[in-house]
């Protein structure tokens, strides 16, 4: 099973919206567990939507899972709910990964097209001093990633 369910975070950051980002990843993943803990045939892994937004940005610092600083602000606050619903219940036989991504780019979703479009205005390039980094994933690569972690039995469940 894979969960990639929550709001878009591509909106402005009003109270209703940010409520709505919330409940629409603790929600789903409530949900799903209650699902698979009535299921006879339950899946034999559940990746679920996280985010690398976890982790503090930092220039002079590689974010991994085993050094990475996590942080304390909306997004980061989500992303740490998020996972703790996520891994709060432990279902025997079922293995759980949290799907720690950035931002999906393709040429016809994900991020991109909304990036070409504001280009498009006059509204892309350099931004403060140019130099920052932009963590992104191309939707090829995140399809082979899911894959990647299906087939490898071995990945799963890791504590924050």
């Amino acid at each position: 099973m894979i969960n990639l369910t929550g709001k878009s975070v591509d909106c402005r950051y009003t109270e209703n919206n940010k409520k709505e980002i919330y409940s629409s990843r603790i929600e789903s993943t409530k949900v799903l567990q209650q699902a698979i803990d009535q299921c006879i045939n339950k899946p034999k892994i559940w990746l679920n939507a996280s985010s690398a937004t976890i982790y503090v940005h930092l220039e002079t610092h590689l974010n991994t899972e085993e050094n990475g600083i996590i942080g304390d602000d909306f997004s980061m606050n989500i992303c740490k709910s998020w996972e703790k619903e996520f891994f709060k219940s432990k279902t025997e036989n079922v293995r759980k990964v949290a799907l720690r991504t950035s931002i999906v780019l393709g040429n016809n979703s994900g991020a991109f097209p909304k990036l070409k479009m504001i280009t498009k205005f006059g509204l892309g390039g350099k931004q403060g001093r140019g130099n920052q980094n932009v963590s992104w994933i191309h939707i090829d690569d995140f399809c082979k990633a899911v894959e990647f972690i299906i087939n490898s039995e071995n990945i799963q469940e890791k504590s924050t």
